[in-house]
């Protein structure tokens, strides 16, 4: 989403606005949100136009956590000879603070010519700006540090990939999407209920300041099938 340089729809007491998903971190675990009183319903993003494309790497000890060793995002366009780049946008975490954009290599790349050696300067230039630590959830800091450049070359390499093929990436994934966004009105908190739209139907619980999203699924309305990760909000299952 940093790379696509989308936005969040973050739903409040006081009405929705739309504010830039790198304007959400505030540091490790924390964000600029209120939890008690706001929540993100949904994200947008540019569509793709002509040799535009993006691509998305992720290492994990566990893929069905969401506690990756080291990510990366890219989004690029190509020069109409598909040869050179005309932008690029490089996006990495949890390689620092805050998840954040390689501007160091952003500004080099246009230009230059879309070759191997080329996404490794990048690619160097980009995990330089890093900041990494030795983590128990995650890896050693020497790990993480011989990996990332690894992913950074082939999110760039699939990016120029795609944008070449002119291959029309679902927003979805691979999942079949065919869910219609809701434009009603945030639900005013009432005596400490919450009511939203949830598989389908309209549910209602009472949920605490503390409480977490994974909690009110798993404990309040049943749906075990959601899975708490690290169980301290530092994988951002739960919430």
């Amino acid at each position: 989403l940093l790379a696509l340089d989308a936005e969040a729809e973050v739903a409040g007491k006081g009405g929705r606005q739309w504010l830039p998903v790198s304007s959400l971190f505030a540091g490790p675990g924390r964000s600029h949100l209120d939890a008690s009183r706001e929540m993100i319903t949904r994200f947008r993003w540019h569509r793709h136009g002509p040799r535009q494309a993006s691509a998305y790497e992720r290492l994990a000890k566990r893929e069905v956590m969401s506690l990756p060793i080291a990510c990366c995002g890219v989004d690029l366009e190509l020069t109409e000879d598909l040869q050179h780049f005309a932008w690029i946008r490089i996006a990495l975490g949890p390689v620092a603070d805050t998840p954040f954009r390689a501007t160091c290599a952003e500004d080099w790349l246009p230009g230059e010519e879309c070759s191997e050696e080329n996404y490794a300067i990048a690619a160097d230039e980009a995990a330089l700006a890093c900041t990494l630590r030795g983590s128990v959830l995650r890896a050693t800091r020497e790990y993480r540090e011989h990996v990332l450049p690894v992913l950074i070359q082939r999110a760039i390499r699939r990016a120029v990939q795609a944008a070449r093929s002119g291959e029309q990436q679902s927003i979805a994934g691979r999942f079949a999407w065919d869910r219609t966004w809701s434009t009603a009105a945030a639900t005013p908190a009432a005596d400490g209920t919450i009511t939203f739209r949830l598989n389908g139907e309209t549910r209602t619980v009472e949920g605490g300041a503390k409480a977490t999203l994974g909690h009110l699924l798993r404990e309040e309305l049943g749906l075990t099938g959601t899975k708490i990760g690290c169980d301290e909000g530092d994988c951002g299952a739960c919430t």
